[in-house]
């Protein structure tokens, strides 16, 4: 980069440009240097590449929410059938019971 294409609303004298410029230099070469970008890179790559797994896993527990509130429901409906159940086993008994007195 080239100290005087460094504009701002007013101008930097020039020692500071230098710095600015110098330290942006010496940032770029340790990342050169250390590989980070490569690093980098490379997590980007792996993130990506999960990226599918993330959506799939998602909809699986989209998908497995519903069906436990399906499940749900299907419980909350039983229990509710339970009393009807329970009247209709006494209405048969009173059934029996009469029908057995009736035969005697």
């Amino acid at each position: 980069m080239d100290p005087d294409s460094f504009e701002g609303r007013r101008r930097l004298p020039k020692n500071i440009q230098d710095i600015i410029i110098n330290m942006g230099n010496l940032i770029t070469s340790i990342q050169q240097d250390s590989g980070s970008n490569e690093i980098m890179n490379t997590l980007i790559k792996q993130f990506v590449s999960l990226d599918s797994i993330i959506e799939s896993t998602h909809a699986g527990v989209n998908k497995l929410a519903a069906t436990i509130d399906g499940i749900e429901k299907y419980a909350d409906s039983l229990t509710n059938m339970v009393p009807v159940v329970y009247d209709v086993n006494e209405c048969l008994s009173k059934i029996k019971n009469d029908t057995s007195k009736m035969g005697k």
